[in-house]
């Protein structure tokens, strides 16, 4: 085992390595970190404007007890769906204290299978190196894989050998979409806030993409051909002291993409972030907008939401995009992906479209979540 591992860590660094010398070659900046897989001591900085530094790079100056950050990738189909977290946080600042993960740095994996059958597995790292090619960001964390972006961020590929878990296999994902801030797209990058909301940074690198996973899981067999999505996130703070609950998500449907983040804070104030585009085309970001959860009692369909709501059987999204129109989706939480204490995720179907326009009831598709701390 401990060969694989130096293995596993010299394919990473090489990885890395070339990452940079293509960057250096095109004259794109880069940038090149280990991360200890302990918490470190003292105040831990977070990025909060485009100009501090790569779009899909790292946001922390140190991952200490209280902050956290994380690369997050998911396809989703009709049939199936995976999602894979690069965590640089501790347990407890992403508001699961009573998780066993002893490092700051691993990494988790969740889906469905076509059968309905849910799996999932943490893996942590004990070595992890991250680096920037332009905006593009590659990573390698020992013992599971790693991903690569390309510079411009149009292209990520995942690749899985988790050993200790029986997963192998690859994620492609092929942006469809332009990345953005919260507010602003990435090509408006000149002094972008990073920031959706007090203590809490949001980059979302790939909004939209013709995705495929091919992996092996426990000697299962899973592909998947749908839709692909990959953003991060990062905090200074607790999550747990500074949001109360939030609504996010992505999906597509006819010839639009949407993601939404509708996010409460610790002391009620409510952000959000819509994104809108059709056939690749920006319509609109950072529009007005609701997320509302529908349901058959009064319980699923609380808002805000407290610690006497329920699941919804779905949600609602609003946009009102000014001069572009207004636009209503519906998506409904037919399959639950995973669910612990603070958060519950789904696929399911999404029709919508402009409001008194022409309605797209399918094949839509997408994922998203409620986040909780009620």
């Amino acid at each position: 085992m401990a060969q694989k591992l130096t293995l596993q860590r010299v394919f990473g660094l090489i990885l890395l390595a070339f990452s940079i010398f293509a960057s250096v070659a095109s004259g794109l900046a880069t940038s090149f970190a280990s991360v200890p897989p302990t918490v470190s001591n003292g105040s831990s900085i977070m990025v909060t404007t485009s100009s501090q530094g790569a779009f899909d790079g790292p946001k922390l100056s140190i991952v200490n007890s209280t902050s956290f950050e994380w690369w997050y990738f998911d396809i989703a189909s009709e049939e199936a769906s995976v999602q894979i977290v690069f965590f640089t946080s501790t347990v407890s600042a992403i508001g699961h204290p009573e998780s066993s993960v002893p490092l700051v740095t691993y990494v988790t994996i969740n889906g469905l299978f076509p059968n309905g059958t849910a799996f999932g597995y943490v893996v942590p790292s004990m070595s992890v190196y991250i680096a920037t090619d332009g905006d593009g960001s590659s990573g390698f964390f020992d013992g599971f894989g790693s991903w690569k972006g390309t510079p411009d961020m149009s292209h990520y590929t995942i690749t899985v050998d988790a050993e200790a878990i029986g997963v192998k296999g690859a994620l492609y994902f092929q942006s469809a979409a332009p990345a953005h801030y919260p507010f602003n797209f990435a090509a408006e990058r000149t002094d972008s806030t990073e920031v959706l909301a007090p203590n809490f940074g949001w980059a979302n690198a790939v909004p939209d993409s013709d995705a495929q996973a091919h992996l092996s899981i426990g000697g299962t067999k899973l592909h998947i051909v749908g839709r692909g999505y990959h953003d991060k996130n990062w905090g200074d703070a607790p999550m747990q002291d500074t949001t109360k609950t939030w609504y996010w998500g992505h999906a597509k449907v006819g010839p639009y993409a949407i993601v939404w983040f509708d996010y409460i804070a610790r002391d009620g104030q409510e952000y959000y972030s819509a994104y809108l585009t059709k056939n690749g085309v920006p319509v609109s970001l950072g529009s007005s907008m609701t997320v509302r959860p529908y349901g058959r009692n009064e319980t699923q369909t609380l808002y805000p939401p407290n610690a006497s709501s329920t699941q919804p059987d779905g949600f609602i999204i609003n946009i009102d995009a000014g001069y572009a129109g207004k636009f209503e989706f519906s998506a409904s939480n037919d399959d639950v992906v995973q669910a612990i204490d603070v958060y519950t995720r789904w696929t399911g179907q999404v029709i919508g479209g402009p409001v008194g326009g022409e309605q797209f009831y399918g094949p839509g598709v997408g994922l998203w979540e409620w986040m909780r701390f009620i």
